[in-house]
């Protein structure tokens, strides 16, 4: 029997399906009268009879009963077990009374043994407590599938395939789903489905191949999705939202900052945490904690709104700042959170924190993402200052004249002498360094003119560099690339 999602709130759905099925596949099926006539109103067609209403508990309990001689009476055919897959789906209270009914009065009698196969974050409490109950009386088993491993899955996609290779495809198919017989199997689908499926001598492939180690550019596939998100719905409010903040935090992240970012309570922040560790939706990672597998994660981002997304991102930016986190971390959550100019002094803290350890060209990305999110008026002087001393020190000096020219245009459009004077000097140290002597004397010599002596030693030094050749031989300039 295959429960369908469209069972949920419905009351009986499910069992009004097994039975017109049971009877269909079983048309002979011997049933006493009461039971057909208490079944005909779930099945209008087994009885003439119109049934009275239920008014009392023990008008209910007959038409437990009914349905469990259904059962009882498939056992007596000679059928020794009923398959149920995705019993989570039934998840009206009706029927999991049922559920709950037969398996406590078949059981015992031994007449037949069904199989049930449930994700147990999902199933309903009542029927779950039942199956476990049941398992501890010895009268039910309980088998907890595992995901496949990478040998498993290896086994299994060269059996699909067809080929014996097909070594790459599995490590980078296992990465994307940890093994998970769901997730593996959708994921199969929609490459197929979209065509991106491929064999050849080694067999399958994706066109994804040469760009990813764990296929995390290829589309999320619907059912997957939906399937994580079910998940989330019975583990209650303050889970999701925790998972929610969790999506976005990146590996690693700490139960205090998402804590700030979801203004759970301590409390309700511990026992969200629990709860999903227990469902293995999360795992222990380094200090903190990350997803199971990145299509856990991606499942639950792709879920949110842009405004939750861009609310839960700047509330991240705000819990990372109180604990102190690195810049750039912060500065990346005021960027998703639609607010880049909140971001600016953190690329900058960023960059200061690279140049600090000669990381120069982490530097240089911070500054310029410190631009790109709007950086202007001195700020943006004092990032282009900045940068052009660290393309000097890279001895770049295409780079570093492109930001001196942007320090010359800032200067000008704020029209602070000080600061047009530095980036004369700027152009001073680097047409002497390109061999231009005339023009450093000239750019130097100026700014000592002009009475702007924001760096007069700096000025005195161009001059000197840039005056009869040969200079004194304490200083010599090196030989012009330019």
């Amino acid at each position: 029997m295959q429960a369908q999602p469209s069972d949920s709130g419905i009351p009986y759905a499910f069992y009004s399906r097994a039975i017109r099925q049971s009877l269909a596949q079983f048309p002979n099926l011997s049933l006493p009268p009461w039971a057909r006539r208490e079944l005909a109103r779930l099945v209008p067609e087994l009885s003439d009879e119109s049934p009275p209403p239920i008014t009392t508990a023990e008008g209910k309990l007959r038409l437990l009963e009914a349905i469990t001689e259904v059962i009882r009476a498939l056992g007596q055919q000679g059928v020794r077990s009923i398959v149920t897959d995705d019993l989570q789906f039934v998840q009206d209270a009706a029927s999991n009374e049922v559920a709950a009914y037969a398996m406590a009065r078949l059981l015992p009698e031994g007449v037949l043994r069904p199989l049930v196969a449930f994700r147990p974050e999902e199933l309903n409490p009542l029927v779950r407590d039942t199956i476990r109950q049941q398992a501890l009386q010895g009268q039910a088993l309980l088998i907890d599938l595992k995901p496949l491993s990478e040998t498993d899955l290896l086994r299994l996609v060269r059996a699909l395939s067809g080929a014996s290779g097909a070594i790459r495809f599995t490590q980078r198919l296992y990465g994307a789903t940890g093994g998970n017989p769901l997730f593996l199997l959708e994921t199969l689908k929609s490459l197929f489905e979209s065509g991106a499926l491929q064999t050849g001598p080694e067999g399958w492939r994706t066109p994804y191949d040469h760009e990813t180690t764990d296929y995390r550019e290829l589309p999320l596939p619907a059912s997957v999705r939906e399937v994580v998100w079910r998940r989330l719905e019975h583990l209650g409010a303050a889970p999701r939202r925790l998972l929610e903040a969790a999506s976005l935090a990146g590996d690693g992240f700490g139960l205090e900052a998402l804590r700030g970012a979801t203004a759970l309570s301590e409390w309700e922040s511990l026992e969200a945490l629990e709860q999903a560790l227990a469902t293995d939706l999360l795992r222990p990672w380094d200090q903190g904690y990350a997803f199971s597998h990145d299509l856990l994660r991606r499942s639950v981002r792709e879920g949110l709104s842009l405004e939750r997304r861009q609310l839960l991102h700047r509330k991240l930016a705000q819990s990372l700042e109180r604990q102190g986190d690195s810049p750039a971390r912060i500065a990346e959550h005021w960027e998703e959170g639609g607010k880049p100019r909140e971001a600016i002094p953190w690329r900058i803290r960023a960059a200061e924190a690279a140049v600090r350890v000669y990381a120069h060209a982490e530097a240089l990305e911070q500054y310029q993402k410190a631009l790109s999110d709007g950086a202007e008026g001195r700020v943006a002087f004092e990032v282009q200052r900045e940068r052009a001393r660290l393309w000097q020190n890279l001895d770049e000096r295409t780079p570093w004249a492109e930001a001196l020219q942007a320090m010359q245009h800032l200067a000008d459009e704020l029209q602070e002498a000080p600061l047009q004077a530095e980036a004369r000097l700027g152009w001073a140290e680097h047409h002497l360094l390109c061999g231009r002597y005339g023009e450093a004397l000239a750019e130097a010599e100026g700014v000592l003119q002009s009475g702007n002596l924001v760096a007069p030693l700096q000025a005195r030094r161009c001059i000197w560099g840039a005056g009869p050749w040969p200079p004194p031989a304490v200083w010599r300039p090196p030989k012009p690339v330019c």
